[in-house]
């Protein structure tokens, strides 16, 4: 049995490049959180296409396409999937220190995960708070 450890998204863009616009596990994008890379390999991929597509039409330089592209990933992607990092090495840090045990942190955890906060980075970019 053989495994490899799992591409997660970093706050570095995607590899990208003239003729390339990698998406999902090529491009680094699985939630550290959750271990999931199947929304951010749709995501990207859809991004990806909708871009080249425009890339056809207006005969946009692919220099350009390629900058777009990883802002776009950026945006609706990395960031979002930057913050549950952090979000996590919060959490980590909370139970290392049996901060879990005190009612407010109690609270705050569950205020954020029955109004689904922790979800953010799966809702669309004009709902993002």
């Amino acid at each position: 049995m053989r495994s490899w450890s799992l591409p997660l998204a970093t706050h570095k863009p995607p590899p990208c490049g003239p003729g390339l616009l990698s998406c999902g596990d090529a491009g680094r994008m699985i939630d550290p959180l959750t271990g999931e890379g199947i929304w951010h390999a749709m995501r990207s991929g859809q991004l990806a296409g909708e871009l080249a597509g425009k890339l056809l039409e207006t005969r946009t330089p692919e220099r350009d396409l390629v900058r777009k592209y990883v802002r776009a990933v950026q945006r609706e992607v990395t960031w979002p999937t930057a913050a549950r990092r952090a979000l996590e090495m919060t959490i980590t840090f909370i139970v290392e220190h049996d901060l879990y045990r005190s009612s407010s942190v109690r609270r705050l955890l569950e205020w954020g995960y029955t109004r689904g906060e922790l979800e953010v980075a799966k809702r669309p970019v004009n709902q993002r708070a």
